[in-house]
């Protein structure tokens, strides 16, 4: 408590002893205790002002702790963004592996147009074998109807006539033969001939 204080207090302790003495305040008192109720007024004011100021520092801490709140809050939220940035890699791994995948099924659906391709070239190569087979099978039992007519003319008629026609060649070798014979009998016959007119001219020349 300072003397000021000290002051009032016993102004108006000696206020209160004249009023109960019923002794009349002089003006001084009177305007001592106007002064000294003032002097109270500013005090109460300027506790006031302090408790205001307290209030205010309280509502400064009460204000930082909303900023460290909104920064925790700030700090969440960018947690949470992060997070979603996260997710949207995840997604965007995700849609890559499906492309991936998409891009495979495409592979498979081409492997089984290929193989569908060669399923058809293969019926075509079955269809042809199987016309060849049928044409060569006809042409081969053709063949074989022919051959079974050749192999009955040869049979029927074409040894026997062979035959007689080798026959025929024996008959004519041999005729051909004596014809032979008969040449040879008369070149013989000649030269005999031939002889005998040298050894009669020799004769006659001898003779002469």
């Amino acid at each position: 408590m300072d003397e000021r204080t000290v002051e009032t207090q016993q102004r108006k302790q000696n206020v209160r002893e004249k009023e109960e003495g019923s002794k009349p305040l002089t003006d001084s008192e009177k305007l001592d205790l106007l002064i000294d109720g003032f002097v109270m007024m500013h005090k109460r004011f300027d506790e006031i002002d302090v408790r205001f100021e307290q209030i205010d520092r309280r509502f400064e801490q009460i204000d930082e702790h909303f900023e460290q709140i909104d920064r925790r809050f700030e700090q969440i939220d960018e947690r949470f963004e992060q997070i979603d940035r996260r997710f949207e890699q995840i997604d965007e791994r995700f849609e890559q592996i499906d492309r991936r995948f998409e891009q495979i099924d495409e592979r498979f659906e081409q492997i089984d147009r290929r193989f569908e391709q060669i399923d058809e070239r293969f019926e075509q190569i079955d269809q042809r074998f199987e016309y060849n087979f049928m044409y060569f099978e006809n042409r081969f039992n053709t063949l074989n109807d022919r051959i079974k007519d050749i192999a009955f003319i040869l049979e029927n008629e074409t040894f026997p006539n062979i035959k007689r026609v080798a026959e025929g060649h024996l008959d004519l070798n041999r005729k051909i033969e004596e014809l032979q014979k008969i040449d040879t009998e008369k070149e013989l016959f000649f030269l005999r001939i031939n002889h005998v007119e040298s050894e009669v001219n020799r004769l006659k020349e001898k003779i002469s």
